[in-house]
């Protein structure tokens, strides 16, 4: 190693330059950019204090290293003449040592080092610690512009190439449906959790002035007759249980409450009862035995197997996100090999105009048929499909009474043999197009828009030999949407949609409009659409007002029903999961005609069942009717009908009922019953009584004068 001040080359175990006296560079030392500690390098001076001293007095070593090959350099050295001279002291050398400590970092501006200096570069690594960071940032920098020009580059090819764009397009595509899915999914599977078919139900009728002016007609009754009549209502609970079924009716008359009865199926037994706890109490009445228990049971245990694995039958968000990528990646792949142009185009929808990317597929022959091809054969390899499908194939078979299937694997089959055919077609096309390539022709152009984040906001087709026969549009132009919906036939006719919609603090506003071949069928009018309930829920808040277009009031023809032709219809809709309200008010030039309100819940309702003594009404004699009469209470009903404002005519009938049986006169019972079935006595000219307590159902002791007139064998 050499002296870091004169340049003097040193031994390796040296301590002090022998020559000028500064202190050795040690290769252990601590790095420069580190505080030097004193204390150390005290005691480090002060261990080699005399080997230094014995170093410096001695001449011969001195002459030794003098006589080197690098005589001529020292000679250039300014510190040649006080070598000699300079003999340092302990004191000195620690002095020195002290104050030359920071000599390293200042070296190399205070004393050059010679150029032949073999000192190695790390020694002078503190001076330029600032010129480093200054490297490494500039490299960092260059780094991301490289990795920027590279990006825009493959950015730049990306958009110009549109068969990459129409890939990224249908990704996004399935990917935001499989999004949407996942919301619908994970609301169905909170909502229908644990449930066992049980449901609350309620209905009530308001009825306006013209609605109860054709009333009055089909009844043969005035206006004024049935004025009265302002509304009526049912509370419903249903109660499923394994092998029964019970209905709880609570009715009402004008907001008020008249009654009420229950019913109940029970497969065990094998009846059906009914009663009446506020006018018979604790009684129930047979009402039929003539049913299929097991039908019963099956048709519970149908009803109730349906609704508790709902849930179950919809396949999970990752089963769908599998099965949207198998066939979105058939369709990229088949359609990479099209014709495809890009193109700036505006597209409109009800007034709403925006500007996208165009890309223009031309589909040729040999595109069409392999495209079907491919799609057939995964969806007859498609094991996973159909184990997704099968639950809804079967609901939908027993949902339908007619179906032609006996079971869903039948229906399957009959899907995929249709399947079957098309592969079959598209595969002779493919193999004629093979052998004479001419053949392949183009069969219609793919048209599809992209915004800028490569989402589509329109497709189109249009088919070389039927022009247009699909086309969707969905423009945005700030906070409006446009909607163009038109689907062509085979038959050539045209079901359109088309609206215009505004969005504003998370709310819908718009109008659209259905029509076949260019008549409208109806209008509906949004109203504050609740746009983040149902992206987050599917639960839908809003009104819809529907107004019927000539398509639908043409098929009403009479002229006393034209006014619901003209009529507007006011849906104003609550719904989330298994509960919702819905009212419906069906207006004309401003008047109601009619309001129904309707609200479900599906609710676990009290189990149900038949109530204290059962009577069999088919297998009552006389007396045991008589019998059962007297406990017939009619007088809550009667108060709550005239609460009600039921004119009296009809109330005061129900009152001289109720009275006559709380008399418990066996004969006014009976006259009466007599006269309730059309008999103006149990004694007149044509029948005369002869057993008081026979089974009035059995007439055999009352017959006609003319007996031959009994040709059916009635008395």
């Amino acid at each position: 190693m050499f002296c870091t001040k004169c340049g003097f080359e040193l031994s390796a175990t040296a301590k002090f330059c022998p020559k000028c006296g500064t202190p050795a560079k040690q290769p252990a030392a601590p790095a420069p950019q580190e505080a030097p500690v004193e204390e150390p390098v005290v005691e480090a001076a002060s261990e080699v204090e005399e080997p230094q001293v014995e170093e410096a007095q001695a001449e011969e070593p001195v002459e030794e290293v003098s006589e080197t090959g690098e005589a001529p350099v020292i000679e250039e050295a300014p510190v040649e003449d006080n070598t000699e001279e300079k003999v340092l002291t302990v004191d000195e050398v620690i002095s020195d040592q002290a104050e030359e400590q920071p000599v390293a970092e200042e070296a190399p501006v205070e004393q050059p080092t010679p150029q032949w200096s073999p000192i190695p570069p790390a020694e002078e690594a503190p001076a330029p610690k600032k010129g480093k960071k200054g490297i490494i940032i500039a490299i960092v920098v260059v780094v991301v512009i490289a990795l920027l020009a590279v990006g825009g580059f493959f950015a730049y090819k990306f958009i110009n190439n549109p068969a990459k764009m129409l890939s990224k397009a249908i990704d996004n595509q399935s990917g935001s449906l499989v999004e949407e899915y996942e919301v619908s999914y994970n609301s169905i599977q909170e909502s229908y959790a644990d449930l066992n078919g049980d449901m609350t139900l309620s209905v009530d009728f308001t009825l306006g002035d013209k609605i109860k002016s054709l009333l009055a007609d089909e009844m043969g009754m005035t206006a004024a007759d049935i004025s009265w009549f302002n509304s009526a209502g049912a509370t419903i609970a249903m109660d499923v249980q394994d092998k029964s079924l019970g209905l709880d009716v609570d009715a009402s008359i004008n907001g008020t409450h008249i009654t009420t009865f229950q019913a109940l199926i029970d497969a065990n037994a094998g009846e059906a009862y009914v009663s009446a706890p506020e006018i018979v109490s604790d009684a129930s009445f047979i009402a039929g035995s003539d049913f299929d228990k097991q039908e019963i049971v099956k048709a519970i245990a149908d009803y109730t197997t349906q609704l508790s694995t709902y849930a179950e039958t919809y396949p999970t968000p990752a089963q769908m996100s599998t099965t949207a990528d198998n066939y979105a990646s058939i369709i990229k792949k088949d359609l990479a090999g099209a014709d495809i142009t890009k193109d700036k185009k505006e597209i409109k929808a009800s007034g709403v105009k925006a500007t996208y990317t165009e890309l223009a597929i031309t589909i040729d022959a040999k595109t069409d048929a392999q495209l079907t091809y491919d799609l057939a054969e995964a969806f007859e390899e498609d094991d996973d499909l159909k184990e997704m499908l099968m639950p809804f194939l079967e609901a939908e078979i027993q949902s339908d009474e007619e179906s032609e299937y006996a079971d869903a694997e039948e229906y399957w089959d009959d899907i995929t043999s249709d399947v079957s055919s098309a592969k079959k077609d598209a595969k002779k096309t493919l193999e004629k197009i093979e052998k004479n390539p001419k053949k392949n022709k183009d069969v219609g152009v793919l048209y599809v828009y992209l915004d800028s984040a490569f989402n589509i906001k329109g497709i189109s087709y249009d088919d070389d030999a039927e022009g247009e026969v699909f086309t969707l549009y969905m423009p945005e132009d700030g906070a409006d949407s446009g909607l163009k919906l038109k689907i062509v036939n085979t038959e050539g006719e045209a079901l359109t949609i088309d609206g215009k919609g505004t969005s504003q603090d998370e709310f819908l506003n718009g109008t659209y409009t259905v029509a076949l071949d260019d008549e409208e069928y109806f209008t509906v009018e949004v109203k504050n659409f609740d746009q983040k309930t149902y992206s987050k829920t599917r639960g839908v808040n809003a009104e819809f007002l529907v107004t019927l277009g000539e398509g639908m009031t043409e098929s009403i023809y009479e002229d006393d029903m034209q006014f619901l032709a003209l009529a507007q219809y006011d849906f104003v809709v609550q719904t989330e999961g298994t509960t919702g309200k819905i009212d419906m008010n069906v207006m004309a030039d401003n008047d109601s005609l009619l309001q129904v309100n309707l609200s479900y819940s599906m609710e676990d309702v009290p189990d149900m069942a038949k109530a204290g003594t059962v009577y069999d009404l088919e297998n009552m004699d006389g007396e045991e009717m008589i019998d059962l009469l007297k406990i017939v209470d009619l007088s809550s009903t009667v108060s709550n009908l005239e609460a009600a404002k039921v004119p009296s005519e009809y109330v005061e009938v129900l009152k001289t009922i109720s009275e006559t049986l709380k008399s418990g006169d066996d004969e006014a019972i009976y006259s009466l019953v007599l006269g309730l079935y059309g008999y103006d006595s149990y004694y007149d000219d044509s029948y005369y009584y002869d057993d008081y307590y026979d089974d009035y159902y059995d007439y055999d002791d009352y017959y006609y004068e003319d007996e031959a007139y009994d040709s059916y064998g009635w008395y």
